[in-house]
């Protein structure tokens, strides 16, 4: 990943999920307030937030690496779409092979144990036929 500030590069992210094995790509990412999600093709979702200590002309890293989530469910499913809800509770994730689920943003925590179980809600199990275009969530 690359970190740019109008237009010139602050930074680059070797490895987006903080993984000793470096076989997981971004394919997609999702901004919220405090950072941003991206997903992998494994079905890894990696959590960043933007460093407070940091600003433009410091030599910190400008978003921190919080931590890797891998679902079971999720495992070797490409994550096709990332969204956010409005109020920045639920971060919904649309797979590969038509699954759908939930995680409560929240429970995730900035400074918990990076060993917690994340809780990955599978509510709808590919009962839709054809490919997954897009994710959104709304009230």
């Amino acid at each position: 990943m690359y970190y740019l500030e109008n237009n010139e590069l602050k930074k680059e992210y070797d490895n987006s999920f903080n993984s000793d094995e470096n076989n997981s790509f971004v394919v997609c990412i999702i901004p919220f307030s405090k950072g941003f999600f991206v997903g992998s093709q494994l079905g890894e979702i990696a959590m960043w937030v933007r460093s407070e200590e940091n600003n433009a002309t410091s030599g910190k890293d400008a978003y921190d690496f919080i931590r890797k989530i891998s679902p079971p469910s999720t495992k070797n499913q490409k994550i096709i779409g990332l969204s956010i809800s409005a109020n920045e509770d639920t971060l919904a994730v649309g797979l590969l092979n038509n699954n759908i689920g939930l995680i409560n943003i929240k429970s995730i925590g900035l400074n918990e144990d990076i060993h917690k179980d994340i809780k990955f809600e599978l509510v709808c199990k590919g009962f839709h036929s054809g490919a997954i275009s897009g994710i959104d969530v709304a009230v």
